[in-house]
């Protein structure tokens, strides 16, 4: 990895509060937590852009790919469909049984349903199928308000972090009918982003310096690999070439993972005007970071190749 042969790109004046990164239908995509809700669409080739809005939402917040559609989410309570060649966009409004402010904080296309977490009091995760629009919820009480952060799906479980401390990750039950806590303990606090690299589940915490919890989805065991004193909140993570990344909320950015052959953790700072990492995501060449800055400042992507072995 080498950040001097990456490629910057900062967006325009109120195309900001960067919140997700995405790839998929050939395109890099970011979206912005505006009013209204804003996806920039990105071609990875000549680092240029378009900007698709979303009239009847705001407040983007995740994205997800489910190989032919982007599914976004958004504060409004809406769930929306983007079809990427086209920039066609068909968009529900979400409703959650305590009839509390439906805010969508997070999605997942995986295992053949969307599913969509909810900031509620306390936390609501729903399911629904794409082909018929069955839906179900479940409510998580060991889930405080603003505390469900992020979906990850191992094949067998959806797991959900709990931005709490102690922090949490719950292992929920396909069909919604029951679900697991896995207590992190006082130290491993705030687990903000989820991924799975095929064998464990990776959460990435808030906290200084930066810690990213591995955890074993059959048993429950788990280790914690506590990166360098400067690094702090692993805000995305992203399986790519075969291993976990993981982006820092630092100024400038850095992008983090563990050494293949020591375990060891590494980090590679980007360039100085581009800070505070809120996502990464790859397209099999590149990894791309998604590039909060100043909150209400212009965003920005920066995408770095992966084909750099373990350099």
């Amino acid at each position: 990895m080498n950040p001097a042969a990456g490629r910057g790109l900062t967006f325009a004046e109120g195309e900001s509060n960067l919140h997700c990164v995405a790839c998929g239908g050939g395109y890099a995509w970011a979206g912005c937590a505006t009013s209204p809700s804003l996806a920039l669409r990105i071609d990875p080739a000549s680092l240029t852009y378009d900007t698709i809005a979303f009239p009847d939402a705001s407040g983007l917040h995740d994205f997800s790919f489910d190989g032919s559609h982007l599914w976004v989410a958004h504060a409004s309570g809406h769930l929306s469909r983007l079809e990427p060649g086209s920039g066609d966009i068909e968009s529900w409004n979400l409703s959650v049984s305590s009839g509390q402010r439906p805010f969508a904080y997070c999605v997942l296309a995986a295992a053949g349903f969307i599913w969509v977490g909810f900031y509620t009091d306390p936390a609501t995760v729903l399911r629904i199928d794409p082909a018929t629009d069955e839906r179900r919820k479940l409510v998580v009480p060991e889930a405080p308000m603003w505390s469900l952060r992020d979906l990850a799906w191992d094949g067998q479980h959806l797991w959900a972090s709990v931005y709490d401390v102690p922090g949490r990750l719950i292992a929920i039950e396909p069909e919604l009918d029951g679900y697991e806590v896995v207590d992190l303990g006082q130290q491993n606090l705030l687990p903000t982003s989820l991924a799975f690299d095929g064998e464990r589940i990776w959460a990435g915490l808030d906290s200084r310096p930066a810690r990213l919890v591995a955890l074993d989805p059959e048993t429950h065991e788990f280790e914690v690999h506590v990166l360098h004193e400067s690094s702090s909140a692993a805000r995305g993570l992203c399986k790519a070439d075969g291993r976990i990344w993981a982006g820092l909320y630092t100024q400038p950015a850095q992008i983090a993972r563990l050494d293949r052959g020591t375990g060891e953790p590494r980090a590679w700072q980007l360039p100085a005007a581009y800070f505070n990492v809120r996502g990464l995501a790859a397209d099999g060449e590149d990894l791309w970071a998604g590039l909060q800055n100043v909150r209400y400042q212009p965003s920005a992507v920066f995408a770095m190749p992966l084909d750099c072995g373990d350099t």
